[in-house]
């Protein structure tokens, strides 16, 4: 992997859903891992080299510097701590249309059962870019076509079928 700025991956595309499902329960991942952070200057190191601030610890972990906030959901388990992938990603939005690959992709890589995903919509992550897969509190499901006309499997408040 690059160092410096080059080592960031961006790349936005419409109608892709990203996916990433939690590798250990909701209250191992830090409170601050996913929280924001917006630089008003630039800081600058002995050599005069822009200082890499990340966004989040989550992009910086992953490899991409920025995504939109206003393009993420996330969702848990309900009642208990860990519940099936299937559960889960059945009540985010437009989830008819890649319930099936999510589910298929979440098995191959061992993320059947989960506490917590988060999904980034219209963000098509390529783990070949970045070289990473997986974190200590993350690992990336995989990438996806989605329609906005879609809605979810399920009911996101009561996991009732729609």
């Amino acid at each position: 992997m690059a160092s410096g700025w080059e080592r960031f991956y961006f790349s936005t595309d419409e109608q892709i859903v990203s996916v990433w499902a939690a590798k250990v329960p909701v209250s191992e991942i830090p409170e601050d891992y996913f929280e924001e952070h917006y630089y008003d200057d630039d800081e600058y190191d002995d050599d005069g080299e822009i200082v890499e601030r990340p966004f989040n610890q989550f992009s910086w972990d992953f490899g991409f510097g920025f995504y939109d906030y206003d393009f993420v959901e996330t969702m848990g388990a309900r009642s208990q701590a860990i519940a099936d992938f299937s559960e889960i990603i059945a009540r985010v939005s437009f989830s008819q249309s890649f319930f099936e690959p999510a589910c298929a992709a979440a098995k191959t890589v061992g993320c059947e059962q989960t506490a917590w995903i988060i999904v980034i919509y219209n963000f098509n992550y390529d783990p070949s870019v970045t070289g990473t897969t997986e974190t200590e509190f993350m690992r990336f499901v995989g990438a996806f076509s989605f329609d906005e006309k879609a809605g979810a499997v399920c009911d996101p408040v009561h996991g009732l079928p729609l």
